[in-house]
């Protein structure tokens, strides 16, 4: 991701400098790695030139011939030294940042939705009063996306692979963690006046909608990966690439976390808070202890609740 970040960032600039719109642009690979799940990406952008591999055996290696000359090339630096994690923890709103999430979107036809279930299509049909008296019988949605990573198999060879800080991450009762998660939101709705718990009495869930979805985003297309994100409000999971996915969600909104569950011996990666600043959203870590990998079931719905009340209490504001 910090790659895709810097890339737009160097076009950004450099872009009408390299008349990218005549000359169309080529992305090369040189690491001589296999094909991953953001491939797709760099074919967008890679335009009308096909993308140019180093691990292509069928295709004769780039640059290595005499007559090859480069007037204009973009590198990007390594991730270790990016705008991404070598600034440290930056709290600023980022208009670039922000704007490559809406570039990214765009490349793959994905728009941000509403947090209602009218369709924009409705929408667009219906006169201005008609859909706000419409609006305020529709229900509102909250959905929330639990960044899922598939605990591996110790016996498998791919476990024996990873560090010890990748161990550390490996929730082996996700399931069960997300179970329970589920149960509570269920009892909102199930509960009388009398027995809602005190910090959600005043609210009318009746109009209100909470979604809990877990999401293995390693087992989808990039394309997927950013249609299941462009309309949530709550983004949780372990410290892990999953929730660089904050890029997608919308910007500036007091109605949009991100919670970051950091296990012990954590420290010093900033780059996931700093998409959550930079995009304009509220940041929320969570310090939490895995017991032989497992994570006590309440975790979850502990940093859920409290976040949902703010939630809801900015979208019954709105209503007035």
């Amino acid at each position: 991701m910090q790659d895709f970040v810097t890339t737009f960032i160097s076009l950004a600039i450099a872009g009408d400098k390299l008349d990218l719109q005549e000359k169309g642009l080529q992305i090369a690979h040189m690491d001589n790695q296999s094909d991953g799940p953001y491939m797709p990406f760099w074919e967008r952008i890679s335009y009308p030139n096909p993308v140019i591999k180093m691990n292509d055996s069928n295709r004769p290696k780039p640059f290595q011939s005499e007559r090859t000359c480069l007037k204009s090339s973009i590198y990007n630096v390594h991730g270790g030294v990016s705008l991404l994690t070598y600034t440290g923890i930056n709290r600023c709103h980022s208009p670039i940042i922000q704007a490559f999430g809406q570039w990214t979107l765009d490349l793959f036809g994905v728009s941000r939705q509403s947090s209602t279930n009218m369709s924009s299509s409705s929408s667009n049909l219906i006169s201005s009063d008609s859909k706000n008296s419409i609006l305020k019988n529709t229900k509102k949605v909250i959905r929330i996306v639990w960044s899922s990573r598939p605990p591996p198999d110790p016996a498998s060879p791919s476990f024996a692979k990873l560090t010890s800080w990748q161990r550390n991450r490996i929730v082996y009762n996700e399931k069960d963690v997300i179970d329970y998660t589920q149960q509570q939101i269920r009892q909102l709705y199930e509960l009388d006046s009398s027995t809602t718990p005190p910090m959600f009495e005043g609210f009318d869930l009746s109009n209100i909608d909470i979604q809990l979805e877990s999401i293995p985003f390693g087992s989808l297309t990039f394309e997927n990966q950013l249609k299941s994100m462009a309309n949530i409000n709550i983004l949780i999971g372990m410290h892990g690439a999953g929730l660089v996915h904050s890029l997608w969600m919308t910007p500036n909104s007091p109605q949009h976390r991100v919670i970051e569950l950091l296990p012990r011996g954590f420290g010093g990666a900033f780059h996931l808070k700093n998409m959550a600043y930079w995009m304009g959203i509220k940041y929320i870590p969570v310090n939490v202890r895995l017991i032989v990998n497992t994570l006590p079931v309440e975790t979850v719905w502990d940093a859920l609740k409290v976040e949902l009340k703010s939630i809801l209490t900015s979208m019954s504001q709105d209503d007035r």
